[in-house]
């Protein structure tokens, strides 16, 4: 089956801090009532949900920050499972998932992801740099869980040739990234492939998702995604970034 992996970043009730990919968490709860309405059940394993009408759908939460506790608790109380990508190295910071917490969210049957030890774009490591970024955050990672660490969601979505031969050797099997998409049939045997996601943000509710999860493999989201990236090439990553945060005001 298709699926859609949703993204969410930081939950935070702050609006008056809240960056463009802040959520608040009450929408995060009627996000995940209207997955409820649509039928979601657990499917082939965490993270992966079966809507009603066939389709996938996968709760994954980026950057590892402390109120990803309440959000697991939130999928916990429906049997669902998530994932959660957390930079390693940042474990223990101020706001960040501790190590008793990363031990926990395994313990509960989610999925615990690498994104990175420092949480540096992958773009701007050097060969020897990334694969310590990725050596070390998946060994660290394995040890707190006691389990194999297998998906990989680079930070800010960065993917390079040699990001993905690094990851290939360590034995990743699953690559989340963040470039807009519904991931084809078939997108768990294929693990050389970077999985497309729908980032959100605390401007889009329940109607907004709705229509997002009826988005096609190769449809009208994947065309919208050449877009999104064709823009950002031509007014650089800074001037988009800055952009983005003012819509969010």
């Amino acid at each position: 089956m298709s699926m859609c992996f949703l993204v969410y970043h930081r939950l935070t009730g702050d609006a008056a801090g809240r960056r463009f990919h802040d959520v608040a968490p009450a929408m995060l709860e009627r996000h995940l009532d209207l997955l409820g309405r649509l039928g979601a059940c657990a499917s082939d394993g965490p993270p992966t949900l079966r809507l009603a009408d066939g389709h996938g759908v996968a709760l994954t939460f980026d950057d590892g920050s402390v109120d990803h506790l309440a959000a697991a608790r939130c999928l916990d109380r429906r049997g669902w499972r998530g994932a959660f990508f957390i930079p390693a190295g940042r474990i223990g910071e101020a706001g960040r998932l501790g190590r008793a917490d990363v031990a926990a969210l395994a313990a509960s049957g989610h999925v615990v992801g690498c994104h990175g030890w420092s949480h540096r774009p992958f773009d701007r490591l050097t060969a020897g740099e990334l694969a310590a970024e990725l050596s070390d955050s998946r060994e660290r990672l394995g040890a707190l869980t006691a389990g194999a660490v297998d998906w990989l969601a680079p930070p800010g979505g960065i993917w390079t040739p040699v990001a993905a031969e690094a990851a290939r050797r360590l034995g990743f099997r699953h690559i989340r990234g963040t470039g807009w998409g519904v991931a084809p049939a078939g997108w768990d045997t294929e693990s050389d492939a970077i999985l497309p996601a729908i980032v959100l943000s605390g401007h889009v509710g329940p109607r907004a998702l709705g229509w997002l999860l009826k988005a096609r493999p190769d449809g009208v989201l994947g065309r919208l995604a050449g877009v999104k990236a064709g823009i950002k090439r031509l007014v650089g990553e800074a001037v988009w970034d800055g952009v983005r945060e003012a819509m969010r005001r």
